[in-house]
């Protein structure tokens, strides 16, 4: 028996472990908390859904959390859910909190959760075209066939679109489920203070769930409702169907997966997922040109800079007292400079961090920044519309450019300075001279600019999901259609070859830059802010509320993720391991996604391999 057991790889006793855990009944909990709506914001259900979630952790639960999300992002979630109850047949949880609404269909009345991109819905059609169909997760519910489902929906607010009805109605067929309301039919909720983390329903139900005693879930809801209606404004209720008794506390299951693998090789991960809920969302990065790093800024303030042959934090840049919109270096890779929403323009040394200048000459947010080809001028553009021509050296302004509205994107080449506007024109200018040579105009803002490396063409991106090729004469070559919503930022390749795209759809797209023909699509979890290609166009970066992605373009893989979480920690990952390097708590915050199914590991450790992070960030 032993000489058996001595001939067991290790990687096979990690798949054995697996294969134990796959017998072990799971309970599942999805809980979206949706607040920053295009129209209508909201301050409570991130919060209400974030502390749900820890409470239900507690419980037994697997949980998986998600806020601010679209249409197809709720779709996948539910699609995510649901899978997660097929494998285990345990309990499913499905909290929603947000803007919801009841559409008449045929003879009788819907529900429809309303996603955070709310700006395209305007009445009934809209909501049944572009919110999400509760009735679409009850379907795949009852497929599952699990042990039986909890549904709150805590989404019977006022006005959850222009025009529209709050409230929510009853659902006839339920299956085996328990649907919990916030609010009686057709009901809106009491707007609460702002200033109260949760919402009610939410405070009273965490107090009930925070009891040791094992209760029904039946008498759980029960006891909520009559707590909340003791307040004389708001009457939650519920609808039951559940085919036996459920109780809570359930069976607290917690997989424990031990270091059982080789110290140079780690098993295949399916998925990395990292805790979203702490990450600094970043909008602007930006490659050296000599290959060595990567500068990151965003909303934290702070200027991140990354060595790219390691995956390691180097340095942070601090100065600025809000989000910092746009950052770049200069040619020779010395110098850094930012743009931020503190209306100033940055220097920064990058070999030791230093504040070299601050130039203070606008009067609005900074919305773009850039050296010129020789490193010795800064362009920087405002909100206060105007764009300005600094000399490095001296910190001298030398030239003001001004015309139109708000500056909402910029470029610079040896001779031109590009500028894109709210007001829907394109401006080209001569630097030596300070004249407007063109005006470029369309039907919807110029998000973000390009010129071509050889500075005979352009591109921008553009709030109708669309790309536009122009040359110096005012004429569009071509447009590129395939976003689903605004191009934030656009580059072009050093060969000009190829252009690369990032939407607020959640994608970065590659394209042809000769005939427009879509090559590969990379998928990010979140909105998209910035994109650049490499010196050398073998990857390109892509950066946005969910982290930096490096991607490489033979392949078409993520080569590794790096993160910067709120309370400074930072990760930078390899999906196609797990293998990554991390601040000291850094790597604390990832769980990892085996054969379908997810697992916080208790001791990260084992997969903290700078060696293999290295390796392959050296790969080309």
């Amino acid at each position: 028996m032993n000489i058996v057991l001595m001939a067991v790889s290790r990687k096979y006793l990690f798949l054995l472990l697996l294969f134990l855990f796959d017998t072990v009944y799971a309970n599942c909990a999805l809980l979206i908390g949706n607040s920053q709506y295009e129209n209508g914001r909201l301050t409570q259900p991130v919060n209400d859904a974030t502390d749900l979630a820890k409470a239900l952790k507690k419980l037994g639960f697997q949980v998986i959390l998600k806020t601010n999300l679209s249409n197809p992002q709720i779709n996948q979630a539910s699609i995510e859910f649901t899978a997660c109850l097929k494998k285990s047949g345990g309990v499913g949880l499905f909290y929603f909190s947000g803007h919801g609404t009841q559409v008449k269909s045929y003879w009788k009345r819907e529900n429809y959760l309303i996603p955070i991109n709310n700006n395209n819905i305007l009445d009934q059609v809209d909501v049944k075209r572009n919110a999400f169909y509760v009735s679409k997760l009850l379907a795949r519910l009852k497929r599952v066939r699990n042990e039986g489902n909890i549904i709150i929906l805590d989404a019977s607010r006022k006005k959850p679109y222009p025009g529209g009805r709050g409230g929510l109605t009853s659902i006839r067929n339920t299956g085996y489920s328990l649907i919990a309301y916030s609010a009686y039919k057709n009901k809106t909720i009491r707007k609460t203070s702002n200033y109260k983390r949760n919402s009610l329903y939410v405070k009273l139900l965490l107090k009930e769930l925070k009891t040791t005693k094992r209760k029904r879930i039946k008498t759980i809801f029960d006891n909520v409702n009559k707590a909340v209606r003791a307040y004389g404004y708001q009457w939650p209720y519920r609808q039951i169907s559940l085919r036996k008794p459920l109780y809570l506390p359930l069976k607290k299951i917690k997989a424990r997966i031990t270091e059982t693998t080789d110290k140079h090789e780690l098993p295949k991960i399916a998925k990395i997922q990292i805790d979203k809920t702490h990450i600094t969302k970043l909008s602007s990065v930006a490659f050296s040109p000599n290959g060595r790093y990567l500068l990151s800024g965003g909303k934290d303030r702070k200027l991140w800079l990354w060595n790219l042959k390691s995956g390691r934090l180097v340095r942070t840049f601090v100065g600025h007292s809000d989000i910092i919109s746009s950052v770049a270096f200069s040619s020779d890779s010395r110098y850094a400079i930012s743009g931020s929403r503190d209306r100033t323009v940055r220097i920064w040394n990058v070999n030791n961090g230093r504040l070299l200048d601050t130039y203070r000459g606008h009067n609005g947010f900074v919305s773009s920044v850039n050296f010129s080809s020789d490193g010795r001028y800064v362009l920087s553009g405002s909100y206060d519309k105007t764009l300005q021509f600094w000399d490095r050296r001296n910190a001298r302004l030398i030239r003001r450019f001004k015309r139109g509205n708000w500056v909402l994107s910029m470029d610079i080449s040896r001779r031109f300075a590009l500028s894109g506007h709210r007001d829907r024109t394109m401006r080209l200018w001569n630097l030596d001279t300070g004249r407007l040579r063109r005006s470029y105009r369309t039907s919807s803002y110029f998000m973000s600019v390009a010129f071509f490396p050889n500075a005979n063409r352009i591109v921008s991106g553009h709030t109708d999901n669309t790309l536009r090729v122009w040359n110096m004469n005012g004429r569009m070559l071509r447009r590129f259609w395939g976003h689903s919503g605004s191009v934030f930022s656009v580059d072009v390749s050093s060969d000009g070859r190829k252009i690369v795209s990032g939407s607020r759809d959640n994608t970065v797209k590659l394209w042809n830059a000769s005939n427009g023909r879509l090559i590969h699509t990379f998928k990010h979890e979140n909105d998209v802010y910035s994109v650049k290609f490499t010196s050398n166009s073998n990857r390109i970066i892509s950066a946005g509320n969910d982290g930096i992605f490096l991607w490489d373009l033979k392949t078409k893989k993520n080569i590794a993720r790096l993160v910067v979480f709120k309370d400074q920690q930072w990760l930078t990952v390899v999906p196609e391991t797990g293998a990554f390097v991390a601040s000291r708590r850094g790597g604390d915050k990832l769980s990892i996604w085996l054969r379908g199914r997810g697992y916080k590991l208790n001791n990260n450790k084992g997969y903290n391999r700078a060696d293999l992070v290295k390796t392959k960030l050296s790969e080309k």
